[in-house]
């Protein structure tokens, strides 16, 4: 029941935090490659997507407590509030990260997400163990605030003062590119977060909110490094788009080849293992969440596929395809 409540919250925390993206992973990758040698114009380009992250951060945040503080009366307002934090948070050091995607440092765009993990799960351990779900909600921002740390210290020389919104009208030829993307992202994001809600919604037992929300995080723990992999091509393939398409289409048909392999190869280890594995990790009570990472792990073919298309989009600047 309490895990039911956790993910559920979680999963609802994740629907905002997508909102406040504006496209902005798209925008880095196909902008900040063309600024690199101009350090004064790379600079302005950060603080200002700073500046609108900032802002729809804070209200991305405040309509996730309004959200929950109306529908789920039963759970703790600390943790709302909490909660509501993290979405602040996380959508400021998503970009931190993301900026360095568009500098073609993958490995550190990487880093934000194998941060996050490590330290969430020391930290949700110990606060699980202090406080229940309070605990939890505040190791939850610990980690981000940690996280915030780090990415604002990489990016010191980039960081500068935040420019007022109203000076921002420049931006706008980027933010056009993006926004498609965005609407695109917002579409996913409406599919590939509702199980929780949806299953609470229609049976009202946390229970069954738990047992299919294990099973879609042990599915996404697995599904989230493609969409991830993929991108960090992006400034690669865009730089090579200049010797013509051959050469772009031949490095996408191999990434198609071996991510297709790779998710052929997860589903069966899924499918062979996890009836046995499920209830010896898990214990029984869990044993729901084998027979739902069934038909979840099939996903895996068509997510990886859907993400090459994505991405062969963002590098022929063409984003209404991605969102149809």
């Amino acid at each position: 029941d309490t895990y039911g409540r956790y993910t559920l919250l979680t999963s609802l925390s994740m629907w905002f935090i997508m909102m406040t993206g504006l496209g902005f992973t798209q925008i880095i990758a196909r902008t900040v490659p063309q600024l690199r040698p101009d350090a004064t114009a790379l600079r302005r380009f950060l603080n200002q997507l700073l500046a609108i992250r900032l802002a729809s951060g804070a209200l991305a945040a405040g309509c996730y407590l309004a959200a929950t503080v109306l529908w789920l009366h039963e759970i703790d307002l600390a943790v709302l509030v909490l909660l509501a934090g993290t979405v602040l948070l996380r959508s400021l050091n998503s970009l931190l990260f993301e900026f360095f995607l568009g500098l073609n440092q993958a490995g550190r765009w990487g880093l934000g997400q194998v941060f996050r993990s490590w330290l969430s799960l020391g930290l949700v351990l110990g606060g699980y163990a202090l406080a229940g779900l309070t605990g939890v909600a505040g190791a939850l921002v610990v980690t981000e605030l940690i996280l915030l740390v780090i990415a604002s210290w990489w990016n010191r020389r980039e960081l500068g003062a935040l420019r007022p919104l109203w000076s921002l009208a420049g931006l706008w030829p980027y933010l056009r590119l993006g926004l498609t993307f965005y609407a695109s992202d917002l579409v996913l994001s409406a599919y590939r977060r509702s199980g929780e809600v949806l299953v609470r919604l229609v049976t009202g037992d946390y229970v069954h909110v738990a047992q299919f929300g294990l099973a879609y995080d042990v599915y996404l723990t697995t599904a989230m490094w493609l969409p991830q992999l993929v991108l960090a091509f992006g400034p690669y393939l865009t730089t090579l788009l200049a010797q013509g398409t051959a050469f772009v289409r031949a490095h996408v048909e191999q990434l198609l080849k071996v991510l297709g392999i790779l998710a052929l190869m997860l589903v069966l280890a899924i499918c062979w293992l996890g009836p046995d594995l499920v209830p010896l990790v898990l214990g029984q009570e869990y044993r729901p969440v084998a027979d739902n990472l069934v038909p979840l792990t099939l996903n895996l073919i068509f997510t990886g596929l859907a993400d090459v298309e994505r991405l062969v989009l963002l590098v022929m600047d063409r984003p209404k395809p991605a969102l149809v």
